[in-house]
């Protein structure tokens, strides 16, 4: 059976028992459940793997303070979901929290319904599309930084080609009649084709990144 590992940032009015009953019946997995108090979460992500598959906000910690424990963890590699835990009906998380990282919220009072698992379930498959999401927008944005830069290095190798090949037209039709200068030149003219074959390479290579540009830019018009 998988083991899941749940990380609960207290206070919070659920108990250890309640806890572990409803995320073991919910998740079908073997939990294992750490827990710390807020004020310790600065020291807490510095003396710790971040190893979980979920974190939980406990829904008695303010407003400033969430948002100051996810933007703690998101900086310290925390990267699983980040769930608020809130004792409101239709809570809805703030911008700032959100901005912080905190991937959704769920009522403390659905613990002890029937549809926590369907919630729960939902949540995580939620954030996990979300991250998902997040890691093809970081791959985009490396690939449009690589196509800009090939652009950029197809252009400076480009021109100074252009005034080698008219400097080498000029030479040619100077020297015809001298072969051992005409066989240096030849030598160069080979050389600048085999740079202009790797020129063309490169162009192709920015066509094809720009078809995973497009790629990309559908995938992440699906989380919108």
């Amino acid at each position: 059976m998988e083991t899941i590992t749940i990380l609960i940032i207290e206070p919070t009015e659920l108990t250890f028992e309640v806890l572990n009953k409803q995320f073991k019946k919910a998740l079908k997995a073997n939990v294992i459940i750490d827990n710390i108090n807020y004020i310790q979460i600065e020291n807490f992500v510095k003396n710790k793997i971040p190893i979980y598959d979920l974190v939980f906000i406990g829904e008695l910690i303010d407003l400033k303070d969430t948002i100051k424990i996810s933007s703690t963890l998101k900086r310290n590699g925390f990267f699983m979901p980040l769930i608020l835990l809130t004792q409101i009906q239709d809570t809805k998380l703030t911008i700032q929290q959100i901005e912080a990282g905190i991937d959704d919220c769920l009522n403390i009072y659905e613990f002890e319904s029937e549809t926590f698992a369907w919630s729960l379930t939902s949540l995580i498959q939620k954030s996990e599309i979300k991250q998902k999401a997040e890691e093809f927008e970081t791959i985009r944005a490396k690939i449009l930084s690589l196509y800009s830069s090939l652009a950029k290095i197809t252009h400076e190798i480009n021109n100074p080609l252009g005034v080698m090949r008219l400097a080498l037209f000029q030479l040619k039709s100077k020297i015809n009649n001298d072969e051992s200068l005409n066989k240096y030149i030849q030598m160069i003219s080979d050389n600048i084709d085999k740079i202009e074959n790797q020129i063309t390479d490169l162009r192709k290579v920015r066509e094809e990144m720009q078809i995973e540009q497009t790629i990309l830019r559908k995938i992440l018009a699906i989380k919108e």
